[in-house]
This record gives C-alpha cells, sequence and structure tokens, in this order.
C-alpha cells in the first residue's frame, strides 16, 4: 500500500511503502505428512519462488535443503516460525507439472511427498546436516577461492570424508551449507550417498535336529546323556571304568574317588554285573559363632551295568582302594567233552 503526502511549502513529496512479511511453505526430505512455514528475511525475498531450494533449520541443530512450495504473507499460529537460513536457486528447480506428479506417487504409494522427494532427486541437490563430503584429489581451482570455501577445503585434505555437521562444527562456519554447495558447483566436492535401512527385518529362532541326531537310537542315545548332565550330581561326574584282560581273569577298573568302601556296591544277576555307588557331602562354611554362611548338601546315585556271560560267577572278587574299585573276572573254564562206549543190551 502507498501514501502519498505533500511536503512542506519546498513541494517535495514523501512515499511511504508499507511492505508485509513474506512466508514459505516448503517440503522437507523427512517422512512427514505436511509442508511447514518459514519466513523470509526482508532482503532477497522477491527472488524466492515457487519450486526453488532453500536451506531451513529443522529441530534443535539440523539443517536441510527444502523445497519451496508456496510463498503468501500468512504467518502460523500454532508454532513460532523460525526464518531459512540460505536461498539456493534463483529459478526453480521444479515444475508444476512435477508437483503434480509427486503428489500422485505420494497418494498412489501412499507415502508423504517428503518421501518423494528424498527419492526423486539426486544427493547433490538435497544437502543436510548428516551429508556425508568428500574431497575430491583431482581438483584444481580455475580462480582463487573464498576464505570460507578454502577452510572447509583444508580441514577435508586432512580427512577425506566427514558430514556437514563435523565441518561446520570445526571450522565454525554459520551456514556452511552454501560453501558446500559452491565447492559442489566447482567440483571441488564430492556428496557420498548412503543407502541405509529403513525397517527392521522380524527375525524367528528355530532349531532342527543335526546330522547326527537322526534316527531313534541316536536319539535315545542323545537322550540319556542329557538326562545323566540334568539330573546326576556335577560334582561327582561320570565315573569311568578300564576293563583289560589278565591271563585267565578279566580285570575292571573303576575310578569312584571320595565314595567310602560301605557306599560302594557289586551285585551280579544273571550275566549281569552291577556296580552301584551312593554318597552323601556336607560341606558348610561357618563363622567363629558357629553360624552358617554357605551350606551345600549334595547327593550322588550311580550305577553301571556289564554283561559277564563267559565269566565263572561263583569266583568274582572285588577291592577298594585309593579311589578306585577292582573287580577281578574269572573266565569259565572250559569243560573238555567226555566220551564212552555205550553197552548194547
Amino acid at each position: 500500500m502507498i501514501n502519498e503526502s505533500p511536503a512542506l511549502a519546498s513541494g517535495i513529496f514523501c512515499i511511504f511503502v508499507l511492505t508485509m512479511k513474506k512466508y514459505v511453505d516448503v517440503i522437507l526430505p523427512l517422512p512427514l505428512p505436511r509442508c511447514f512455514t518459514y519466513s523470509l528475511p526482508d532482503e532477497g525475498a522477491e527472488e524466492v519462488q515457487i519450486g526453488c531450494r532453500v536451506v531451513v533449520p529443522f529441530g534443535r541443530k539440523k539443517y536441510y535443503t527444502a523445497i519451496v512450495r508456496n510463498v503468501h504473507h500468512y504467518a502460523p499460529t500454532e508454532y513460532e516460525v523460525k526464518e531459512i537460513s540460505t536461498v539456493l536457486d534463483t529459478s526453480p528447480i521444479l515444475l508444476p507439472g512435477q508437483f503434480r506428479f509427486w503428489e500422485w506417487l505420494a497418494d498412489y504409494y501412499l507415502c508423504t511427498q517428503g518421501d518423494v522427494y528424498k527419492a526423486a532427486l539426486p544427493s547433490g541437490l538435497k544437502l543436510e546436516s548428516e551429508t556425508i563430503v568428500e574431497y575430491n584429489p583431482d581438483f584444481e581451482a580455475d580462480a582463487p577461492l573464498s576464505e570460507r570455501e578454502q577452510l572447509v577445503l583444508d580441514l577435508l585434505a586432512k580427512e577425506p570424508e566427514q558430514c556437514v555437521t563435523k565441518l561446520e562444527k570445526e571450522s565454525g562456519l554459520k551456514n556452511i551449507l552454501t560453501v558446500i554447495k559452491s565447492l559442489l558447483d566447482k567440483e571441488a566436492l564430492f556428496v557420498k550417498e548412503e543407502l541405509r535401512r529403513t525397517y527392521k527385518p522380524k527375525t524367528e529362532a528355530r532349531v532342527r535336529l543335526a546330522a547326527d541326531a537322526s534316527g531313534e537310537e541316536n536319539l535315545r542315545r542323545i537322550f540319556d546323556e542329557l538326562e545323566r548332565a540334568f539330573f546326576s550330581d556335577n560334582a561327582l561326574g561320570e565315573f569311568k571304568t578300564d576293563i583289560q584282560e589278565d591271563g585267565d581273569n578279566f580285570v575292571l577298573e573303576a575310578d569312584l574317588p571320595g565314595f567310602k568302601k560301605e557306599d560302594i556296591h557289586v551285585d551280579v544277576a544273571d550275566d549281569r554285573l552291577t556296580v552301584s555307588a551312593e554318597r552323601h557331602s556336607n560341606y558348610e562354611d561357618k563363622d567363629k559363632k558357629g553360624n552358617y554362611l554357605r551350606c551345600e548338601r549334595s547327593y550322588g546315585s550311580y550305577a553301571r551295568s556289564f554283561d559277564i556271560s563267559g565269566i565263572d560267577a561263583a569266583g568274582i572278587k572285588a577291592a577298594y582302594a585309593d579311589g578306585v574299585l577292582r573287580v577281578t573276572l574269572p573266565k569259565q573254564k572250559e569243560v573238555p567233552a567226555s566220551s564212552r562206549r555205550l553197552e548194547i543190551e
């Protein structure tokens, strides 16, 4: 609105121009269901058009390259409006027909326009705080670089790959995305594209039998071993046996350390010899007053059977010394076949 008022007798006219604050609605490269509104600075506000890229703050410390979707004079009332940081384009990079196509894609694929934006534009056109930039070792400047550009290149020369956030922190520069864009245009930098998985696959744990567990006999053996492992006294462990031939005898030796002789039994029935052992153990820690600090009580019982066919059961002997049970098994003596002549009646 323009108001003209006559001046004093000098004949000079004063012109008062009242300008209204401009705002833009932008599409962010994020899965958000709507556009966000930012204010334009007074300087250069007339240059911003629909389809241009602008750098905007989003969140506490992050910056994104957004696409201008609308330019207007209406300030939102539900939240505090932030100002854009930088205008990257002097002319639109997206046309109205492309915006309509984005709207159709978002509706067809049930996503947001931010998702379409993220996938549609190359990484070099959508700089953000987490963008990884890479130094171009073959870069040769045709003209002197600005002080800000040279500072960024010096930092990347020391560490060729860095994110924009780290560069901004180490350089101390504000609106560093403008410097990054300038260096990208001069091909001094490259943007490193990183593909990230946006979903977490659901995993399901399953078990199957190992190859050596196939067959009923193998399964029975495995379950017997499991039963011994779970229900035996781990402190005692498995007692081992050795059987050797000694002339007219077989000798069976079983390791049974820590057992009393009266707790060991050797039984013979039919053609089976069974060795069984049973032990009670009490372990107690007491303080000086006799109060228990810890009390452990365990009970273990074992039995193993052996086939003694061909053994003289009446001559079997057993002895226990130094934790070893020794069982002597005499072989049955062969009875020579007798022969005689029968008289015929």
